[in-house]
């Protein structure tokens, strides 16, 4: 399955120690520009926010995270444009990893799967 990995999964995973590289393996994982630009902006800040990023960036590159350039400004728009790109090509093997209530809802409201995190420690199918 490809599944499309968020700015907020991201870090959500390393603020709570999740490895979602080892409870997703076997899947392709994507991210968009818009979400890697995200976190490289996270990055600059000081204390435990920026740090976090800084660790999901490195995670990005270390275990060969597809960034997919995207030409969007508004990342929740790219990130439900990209699924509902997948989902009118009869792909069902699709699904983007999130936390964020808001995109979960839209994404939701559009068919896409979502995977989330729950309890801080467990991934979820929706």
């Amino acid at each position: 399955m490809k599944i499309l990995v968020d700015t907020n999964m991201l870090i959500y995973a390393v603020k709570h120690k999740v490895d979602i590289f080892k409870e997703l393996h076997g899947n392709e994982l994507i991210t968009l520009s818009n979400c890697f630009n995200e976190l490289a902006e996270l990055s600059r800040k000081r204390g435990k926010d920026g740090e976090n990023a800084r660790v999901a960036m490195i995670m990005v590159l270390a275990k060969g995270v597809k960034v997919i350039h995207s030409k969007e400004k508004n990342t929740d728009t790219a990130i439900i444009k990209y699924a509902l790109k997948h989902k009118r090509s009869n792909n069902n093997d699709f699904a983007v990893a999130t936390n964020d209530k808001k995109l979960i809802k839209s994404l939701k409201k559009n068919g896409i799967r979502i995977i989330r995190l729950r309890q801080r420690r467990l991934l979820i199918e929706e």
